[in-house]
Parts: structure tokens; sequence; C-alpha cells
């Protein structure tokens, strides 16, 4: 399964309209902690992302750290219910 973009990119990508999308969503006090609380996990996650990236030397290390970095995306959705 090859993609033609670069996770980094895409995730990247994904981070601008996220952006994008808080900042049109912000007209109250509970949009405003929701885009924020978004802003910080897309953020967390993309970070891990590239330094996924720049770490791992071969295709199983990075399966392994992407996991990781899934399995922490999980616990910030559990922990916000």
């Amino acid at each position: 399964m090859g993609y033609k973009i670069k996770i980094t990119d895409r995730s990247f990508t994904f981070f601008v309209e996220i952006v994008r999308l808080c900042l049109l969503e912000q007209k109250n006090r509970v949009s405003r902690t929701l885009a924020n609380q978004l802003l910080h996990s897309v953020t967390s996650i993309g970070v891990n992302i590239e330094e996924a990236s720049l770490l791992a030397k071969e295709s199983k290390e990075l399966v392994g750290i992407f996991t990781s970095i899934v399995k922490t995306a999980q616990e910030g959705v559990n922990n916000g219910k």
C-alpha cells in the first residue's frame, strides 16, 4: 500500500485544516475550549509523527512508533469522555 504523499506532508495539511476550523468556530467559551483541546491534540500528534519519521531507520521501527502514537491519541480521546 504505497501513498504518493508522505505522512509528514499529510499530517501538516491536516493540521492546517484543523487550525482553520478552530479559528472559524471560536464563537463562545465552549467552542473556544474545544478548539484549544483539538489544537493541542493535533499538534502533539504532528510532532510525534515528525519525530518518528526522523528517528525510524526502517519501516518496522516506524510502524512501532506509529502504534505508540495511535495509543497516545486514543488515550487522549478516552480521557476527554
